[in-house]
């Protein structure tokens, strides 16, 4: 089982071979490339997938309340600049594009987590934005 995992984590690791892709512009590059890395990066996302549900007790709760609330968090990531913000902060901390994007997810899912639950708790917002 680790064996698909770094395989699949090696193998998709290389997408940046293929360049930039844009489907918005439909440039998708080489086309056996870019199916290729789609369908490893998938069967990445599943195996780790299996392995949250099945390891990962803390994880599959932060991910089950991101999956609950993934309407409101695409609604306020935009009209808070929640992302915005997140860019700005990781600029000070590394020129590094890979680790700004990490840090600029981590810390727009946190700041999203904290919004959730002051939804939750509060009286102000209708039951259906709760849930």
């Amino acid at each position: 089982f680790s064996v698909v995992i770094s395989v699949l984590a090696l193998f998709t690791s290389f997408f940046w071979i293929n360049g930039n892709v844009d489907l918005n512009v439909l440039r998708i590059n080489h086309i056996v490339l870019f199916y290729l890395f789609g369908i490893s990066g998938t069967c990445f996302i599943i195996v780790i997938s299996k392995m949250i549900e099945k390891y990962g007790k803390c994880a599959k709760k932060i991910l089950k309340l991101w999956g609950q609330h993934s309407l409101f968090i695409m609604c306020t990531h935009a009209i808070l600049m929640i992302i915005q913000l997140s860019e700005i902060i990781s600029e000070k901390i590394s020129n590094v594009s890979f680790i700004k994007i990490i840090f600029s997810f981590i810390l727009s899912m946190a700041i999203e987590t904290i919004l959730i639950y002051i939804t939750e708790s509060s009286k102000i917002f209708p039951r259906w934005i709760k849930k």
